[in-house]
């Protein structure tokens, strides 16, 4: 399983973001799904492969029509950067300049 972070925005009411979240969670490649309406954050873990931003997308038109807008989560990118620099052992690259 693979855990995946989004910043998720758009939605006009947490309603709105519950049915998108449900529709999600339905999927079969989807173990579970969460949107915190409130931090704007999508919680995914997926079964094996995860879904790109367009097939989100998508499956969340599929029960909202609110304009909703998925991108990477900055916090998880850094953190991953942050763990390839300390993986490599890249002295010489700054990786706590990532704040």
């Amino acid at each position: 399983m693979k855990e995946k972070v989004y910043s998720i925005k758009g939605f006009d009411c947490p309603g709105c973001a519950s049915n998108a979240e449900r529709h999600l969670a339905e999927q079969d490649t989807i173990v579970s799904a969460r949107i915190d309406f409130t931090n704007s954050r999508l919680y995914l873990t997926y079964a094996e492969e995860e879904l790109d931003i367009p097939e989100l997308l998508r499956l969340i038109a599929e029960v909202e029509e609110d304009e909703v807008t998925i991108n990477e989560d900055i916090d998880e990118v850094k953190s991953n950067l942050q763990a390839t620099c300390t993986k490599l052992h890249y002295p010489a690259l700054s990786c706590t300049k990532l704040h």
